[in-house]
């Protein structure tokens, strides 16, 4: 993940800016999460990518922070906006806006299976003046701390 972050031919080197909370416990597969979160990020690499970012300078922000409710995670790109008619497809499974041979359409449906799974929500808001942002939203239980 680290060498796609690095300048390119086509980009400058995408700036990661991290903000996180306090702890929040609660139970859940960590592998499983990680897969959700390395997804999300691996989309947002390829958004800034494809198209122009919103800033002089490509960045993810990744930001963690307690709720009532529980955690809420949210990974922003400042790359392209994403459709309404796109984002309304983005959770379904085979669905994908990439070229063949290089996405299955699997990883946000399998991403939206996993964080149902765990009693939280995924979503997604897009626009052309801030880029797109993912929400992922867990219920606060008891169990292992996310760090």
């Amino acid at each position: 993940m680290d060498s796609r972050l690095q300048a390119s031919s086509t980009r400058q080197e995408i700036v990661v800016e991290k903000c996180f909370d306090q702890v929040v416990c609660f139970t859940g597969q960590p592998t499983q999460l990680n897969q959700v979160f390395m997804s999300i990020l691996d989309n947002a690499i390829d958004a800034l990518d494809e198209g122009p970012v919103t800033t002089d300078t490509p960045k993810i922000s990744i930001e963690m922070r307690a709720e009532s409710a529980g955690l809420c995670i949210r990974i922003t790109n400042n790359g392209p906006a994403i459709s309404p008619e796109v984002q309304s497809k983005l959770f379904d499974p085979f669905f994908t806006t990439k070229p063949v041979g290089k996405g299955t359409g699997m990883g946000l449906a399998i991403c939206d299976r996993i964080i149902a799974q765990h009693h939280g929500q995924l979503d997604c808001v897009s626009d052309s003046t801030r880029g797109t942002t993912f929400s992922i939203r867990l219920p606060r239980d008891t169990g292992a701390a996310l760090a």
